[in-house]
Formats: C-alpha cells, sequence, structure tokens
C-alpha cells in the first residue's frame, strides 16, 4: 500500500476512472451474465477505493 498521499489520491482516481468505465459499459451490456461479471468488477473495484479512501484518512499531511 502507498502511504503518500498524493500517490493514494492518484490510485483513487484510477480507481473511480475504471468505475466510471464499467458503468457506462454495464449500461449498453443486454446479456445477464456479463453484467453480473462487470457489477462484480465495480464491487471490488469500489471496496479497493474504500480501502485506499481509509488509508489516505490515517495519512498525516505536514508541509504544504
Amino acid at each position: 500500500m502507498k502511504n503518500n498521499a498524493y500517490e493514494v489520491m492518484k490510485e483513487m482516481w484510477n480507481i473511480d476512472e475504471q468505475i466510471q468505465n464499467l458503468s457506462d459499459k454495464l449500461k449498453k451490456t443486454s446479456q445477464y451474465r456479463e453484467r453480473e461479471i462487470i457489477e462484480k468488477q465495480i464491487d471490488n473495484l469500489y471496496s479497493d477505493f474504500l480501502r485506499y479512501k481509509h488509508l489516505l484518512e490515517s495519512i498525516k499531511v505536514t508541509g504544504v
């Protein structure tokens, strides 16, 4: 795991972008099985996003 606030935020932005892309793909998908797979991927990414959010909250930012 990263311990630099900027690196954590970059990772969170990346995850958010992936979630947005998958959400767009989900809207265009009509097959049930493929929708399940995409939804699971979104859930996993969101879980990662929350882990990084909690990590970011625990980082002490000093010297701006």
